[in-house]
């Protein structure tokens, strides 16, 4: 059976062959009796054949949304810039425009 740990930590869970430790997203294909199946699904953490594979697709998708999003941010800070330094030019023009440009007020 595939199973995939889904948590941050290792895990282990007990094969037919003996003890099985999953590092986090680490995917196996053990042989386990349907007590440690059971005993094993029990304690979510831990997704098994084709939600091991559901999971595997779900955390690709995650990783895709997470860089559009980091792309998206990059961008939204370059714009952000972008316009305080369109508004610290305007902020100096006021004051220039304010005193005259001489240093005086009018």
């Amino acid at each position: 059976m595939l199973v995939k740990n889904i948590t941050n930590g290792p895990k282990g869970l007990n094969a037919l062959a003996g003890q099985v430790v999953l590092e986090p997203g680490q995917t196996a294909d053990v042989e386990i009796s349907d007590d440690e199946l059971k005993a094993s699904k029990a304690t979510k953490w831990f997704a098994f054949a084709k939600d091991a594979e559901k999971a595997d697709k779900t955390e690709a998708a995650a990783d895709d949304e997470v860089a559009k999003l980091r792309e998206e941010v990059a961008a939204l800070k370059a714009a952000n810039d972008k316009l305080k330094a369109d508004a610290d030019k305007t902020e100096a023009a006021a004051k220039a425009a304010a005193t005259g440009q001489g240093g005086e007020k009018k």
